[in-house]
């Protein structure tokens, strides 16, 4: 299922495993080393491509996407 979350941006560089990106209108397979900057408010969603294989990611929201206090 797609969500979005309040930030004008999203960057997820692969840091090991791979995985797909899905987006309204375009799908990214992303390998180990891959990144992607997309507008986090367009609804999106991500998957493994291989079930048996564990992923790393790192993902930077650009401004914060929460309002809260630490």
């Amino acid at each position: 299922e797609r969500y979005s979350v309040t930030c004008a941006g999203a960057f997820r560089p692969g840091l090991r495993g791979s995985i797909t990106v899905v987006l309204a209108s375009e799908t990214w397979d992303l390998e180990s080393g891959d990144s992607i900057t997309l507008d986090g408010r367009e609804p999106h969603t991500w998957h493994t491509r291989d079930s048996t294989e564990g992923v790393e990611l790192l993902w930077v929201l650009a401004p914060a996407a929460w309002g809260g206090t630490t």
